[in-house]
């Protein structure tokens, strides 16, 4: 099975679990490492990557959404997926696991100060904004692919706007979206 069907395929429960779990275990995972962080330089690089992979688990339930369920849409003018997605999902986890790797103590930029210099801030501000669209730009996809998979014709925000807000909402979202992947796959 590969892993556009088993995440398409899992009941609710199941990726509650996953995604739920897996962000317990890493937090508390994370609170030895950092206290001994000021010890130990390498230990920011365990926390970049356990964040960045959690964060994929979690990012790649909307990759999968849209790339699993656009073969569900019959009129090929609807279909939503692109190959640039991917890129989309990674940029994020990449972020993240270079951003926590190098400050794993995490960083402050306000009017009062900051905790980087300004040279990490002219390329952390913009990849962090940038992080942010790719997150919410596969949130609007996926919220769309569900409803035009479930309408078969074209959508606007107003039609799939509960759809977008389950998903930013996951903990709530997983509870009822799941279930209705699970018939459309079926």
């Amino acid at each position: 099975m590969n892993l556009e069907n088993l995440y398409l395929k899992l009941k609710h429960w199941q990726l509650f679990l996953i995604f739920f779990l897996s962000m317990f275990i890493l937090q508390i995972g994370m609170i030895p490492t950092l206290i001994l962080s000021k010890e130990y330089n390498y230990l920011g690089i365990i926390i970049g990557l356990f964040t960045g992979l959690g964060v994929l688990l979690f990012l790649g339930w909307f990759y999968f959404i849209i790339k699993g369920l656009d073969k569900k849409i019959e009129n090929q003018n609807l279909r939503i997926y692109k190959k640039y997605f991917l890129y989309l999902l990674l940029f994020p986890v990449l972020y993240l696991t270079i951003v926590l790797s190098v400050l794993p103590q995490g960083f402050t930029i306000s009017t009062e100060g900051s905790t980087v210099k300004t040279i990490w801030q002219i390329f952390i501000i913009p990849a962090h904004l940038f992080s942010m669209f790719c997150i919410f730009f596969m949130l609007y996809k996926a919220a769309k692919t569900i409803k035009t998979v479930e309408l078969q014709k074209k959508v606007t925000f107003s039609d799939f706007a509960g759809e977008f807000f389950l998903l930013w909402f996951s903990p709530i979202g997983i509870w009822i979206l799941q279930p209705k992947i699970n018939k459309f796959v079926a």
